[in-house]
């Protein structure tokens, strides 16, 4: 009894930081995805900017994975590895990150034209070194915020994560709605000289990545301080070890960005481009892709708390029983908001959307949906090799991975655009997750309830399949639908009472307390 409270009072820890991590993830992202209402108006950027806008955002993925190199991953394994090891691993992983990224960023503003003409973007050179640029400064504050991640800081985090995105937001707005209307106005408005002075039209697509370069410089100000009184304990023996268990982190995370944001490049070379086809076709499919981001952000947020709590947790009794229990919370949350999002499809496209030119790409949103939910529960499972030190195993499964996104892509995007694409995504995720599971079977046993999770999936899916028949044969304003789309959620939050309602009276009893 004592181990079961002891395990439910570390879920409670770890679920209040998902949240305040996801304060910051989840609102906003919220309100980047409600800002992409300004990218979809075809009166302020075209499909094709969207088309490169997408383009450029899957570059910033990829380099951002270059110039990290797995150091945050192992900035966690040896930070919490033993109590004093925090200030001598931060100072030298900031050292090391610090050294790297100011001379790759040197070499790729050098070599920008190149990789403008790499990625098809020979018009968009400027743009290229924006991207390089935003890229620098958000790796120098990667260690920051791992920092502040490591030491219980989800508040301090929030706070800086958000403080960037409103100013981000506000020059957004300020670029795309205000400037435009001041010049409109003319010589009469206060702002005329001003603006017409700072603002180019023509400039478009650009004032996006203007804005988040200094939504990047303010986090990297802001978050400098921090370190001011971090004593200097650099220590070469420390960081061959952390770039030993780096390498093949920087390995993963390279097919996970195969796996996410590679289906945008190969939509851009393996569909038609005449009429610049390949573009708006990407713009739709990016933009129907952010209705399914929502779970990518809750398994973001689980993310920045998981980490530290993965590894801080390693040495408890316990350990393998409470991973067991958070796959199975996780899962169900994921499946929750798998059925929400789903469901409520024509409800929220209005809200993310404002050109029913895009409406067309919806039927490829329940597929990534699924997609983000198994990429979830792959993190959770993948964890065995991050705490038994053989990272290199996580670089395999990432690799089969990443072959299954590229070769689905290749073979099916000629016939099937993007559909293919999304299905790729979903196979990957669905694979990977298998793989992690079997080989931590033999590697690092863990007793998950596999049957249990099972059940879960069966009813969303089955949930997903009768809600989605019933609503369609109803009017899409129908308050009838609306009442059906939040019953069949309600339908699995009742399964979900039913089976584990002794372990949530267990938790409610313990916070009345």
């Amino acid at each position: 009894m004592k181990l079961i409270q002891a395990t439910l009072n570390k879920l409670k820890r770890l679920a209040s930081d998902t949240v305040i991590y996801g304060v910051s993830s989840i609102l906003g992202r919220v309100i980047f995805v409600l800002l992409s209402r300004l990218y979809t108006n075809t009166d302020i950027l075209t499909q094709e900017e969207n088309g490169v806008y997408s383009m450029l955002f899957t570059l910033s993925s990829f380099l951002l994975v270059f110039f990290g190199y797995g150091l945050e991953t192992a900035f966690f394994r040896y930070a919490l590895k033993e109590k004093n090891n925090l200030n001598r691993a931060t100072a030298t992983a900031l050292s090391s990150i610090l050294i790297s990224t100011i001379s790759l960023g040197i070499i790729c503003l050098l070599f920008s034209s190149r990789i403008a003409a790499l990625i098809e973007a020979t018009d968009y050179v400027q743009l290229v070194q924006f991207v390089i640029l935003i890229v620098v400064f958000d790796t120098l504050t990667s260690i920051p915020f791992a920092y502040l991640r490591a030491t219980n800081r989800p508040v301090q985090f929030a706070l800086i994560k958000l403080s960037g995105i409103f100013i981000n937001v506000g020059l957004n707005l300020f670029f795309y709605l205000l400037c435009p209307y001041v010049l409109a106005v003319g010589n009469e408005h206060i702002l005329y000289g001003l603006v017409s002075s700072i603002y180019n039209p023509d400039f478009g697509v650009g004032y996006a990545f203007l804005a988040n370069l200094i939504d990047s410089c303010f986090k990297l100000l802001v978050l400098t301080p921090v370190f001011s009184n971090l004593k200097h304990q650099f220590d070469f023996k420390l960081l061959k070890q952390m770039l030993r268990y780096g390498w093949p982190v920087m390995l993963i995370l390279i097919g996970s960005m195969v796996n996410e944001v590679a289906d945008r490049q190969l939509l851009i070379w393996f569909l038609p481009s005449e009429g610049d086809y390949n573009r708006e076709q990407l713009g739709i499919y990016q933009n129907c892709y952010k209705l399914s981001v929502f779970l990518a952000l809750f398994t973001q947020a689980f993310r920045y708390a998981g980490e530290p709590f993965f590894f801080a947790r390693a040495r408890d009794k316990d350990a393998k029983e409470t991973y067991a229990q958070v796959l199975k919370y996780f899962t169900i949350f994921s499946l929750l908001g798998f059925l929400f999002v789903a469901l409520n499809l024509n409800f929220l496209k209005h809200i993310i959307i404002t050109d029913a030119v895009y409406f067309q790409g919806l039927k490829v949103v329940p597929i990534l949906l699924m997609a983000y939910v198994f990429a979830g529960i792959y993190y959770n499972l993948s964890i065995w090799y991050k705490l038994t030190d053989n990272t290199i195993y996580g670089a395999v499964v990432a690799f089969i991975g990443a072959a299954i996104t590229i070769g689905i892509n290749i073979v099916f995007i000629p016939n099937f655009g993007y559909m293919a694409s999304a299905w790729a995504t979903f196979a990957c995720f669905f694979t990977m997750s298998w793989i992690a599971y079997f080989w931590g079977k033999k590697k690092f046993p863990v007793p998950y309830k596999l049957k249990q999770l099972l059940l879960y999936f069966i009813v969303a899916l089955l949930l997903f399949a009768a809600g989605k028949w019933c609503i369609e044969q109803l009017p899409e304003q129908s308050v009838r639908r609306y009442i059906l789309q939040f019953g069949f959620v309600a339908a699995f939050l009742a399964v979900v009472w039913y089976q584990e309602r002794k372990e949530l009276l267990q938790i409610v009893k313990k916070s009345d307390k």
